[in-house]
């Protein structure tokens, strides 16, 4: 299986008013001649301040035989062996300026080179005739019978089931700290798109345990004005300031810096 990154970032052109991120998958031809290749079209459109990758995957069997980008488009020749294959759907992560996150989800595509339908050993299956329906009318009574019975036995036993209390709610630090290491093995290497995961991890948990329903809004400086008394300043202020600096700034991260601010979150969620 072949492996494509597609990545952008603020220099695309805005898509539609509302929607931060397009991405489209398009193929031309769905199903083609022996020899003939697959035209798969993606485009990738994103507001001014966003950024956008994704790991795509080639089916096992196809191979990229050209690659051309067009404006927001990038085009891809596929080739392969006379078969079908599925172009499976694939998640974007895309983040916004103020430490926005959004997955957005493509279709799947299905298509054929030199065959049609599937071909597997269920490739004749369309062929198959319809089973002759049932010669005895008492048979489709009984299972009509048995169905109402199965049906009242299910109903009397969800009303007389005992219902379990709802689990409680995952406590805050345990959502941030969940949250942060994700963060830190998908945007490995992102030094900028890591910035704002942590700065938005941090801020709702500020958020969820002082009530502080604006605190991702607020700047750095009113932020660390809100915390609680018995909080540590220190590694709060380092944590926002060395954030700003990435995400405003664009100031270098690098691995030992976000050691270090991975140690300040854990002792802020630890607190």
């Amino acid at each position: 299986m072949s492996w494509l990154l597609l990545a952008c970032g603020p220099s695309l052109n805005s898509p539609v008013i509302g929607e931060p991120v397009v991405v489209e998958t398009r193929v031309e031809n769905t199903a083609v001649s022996s020899g003939e290749p697959i035209l798969l079209e993606l485009e990738l459109r994103a507001r001014e301040g966003w950024t956008v990758e994704r790991e795509i995957a080639v089916p096992e069997g196809l191979e990229i035989a050209e690659e051309r980008v067009d404006g927001d488009t990038l085009e891809l020749t596929l080739t392969g062996p006379d078969g079908s294959y599925e172009l499976a759907a694939f998640e974007v992560l895309a983040h916004g300026p103020e430490g926005e996150e959004l997955t957005l989800t493509t279709t799947p595509i299905f298509v054929d080179i030199g065959v049609v339908g599937p071909s597997s050993e269920l490739q004749e299956l369309s062929a198959a005739s319809r089973p002759e329906p049932p010669k005895w009318p008492w048979v489709l009574a009984g299972l009509l019978g048995a169905g109402l019975l199965a049906a009242a036995a299910s109903a009397a036993w969800k009303r007389f089931k005992p219902v379990a209390p709802p689990l409680p709610p995952t406590p805050p630090h345990v959502v941030a700290l969940r949250e942060w290491n994700e963060a830190r093995m998908k945007l490995r290497g992102d030094d900028h798109a890591l910035a704002l995961a942590l700065s938005s991890i941090f801020r709702r948990y500020v958020a969820a345990v002082t009530e502080t329903q604006n605190a991702t809004a607020l700047t750095s400086v009113e932020l660390i004005e809100q915390l609680p008394a018995r909080w540590d300043p220190e590694p709060c202020k380092r944590l926002l300031t060395a954030t700003d600096l990435i995400k405003f700034a664009r100031a270098e991260g690098g691995a030992r810096l976000f050691s270090q601010l991975d140690k300040d979150l854990k002792g802020v969620l630890s607190a």
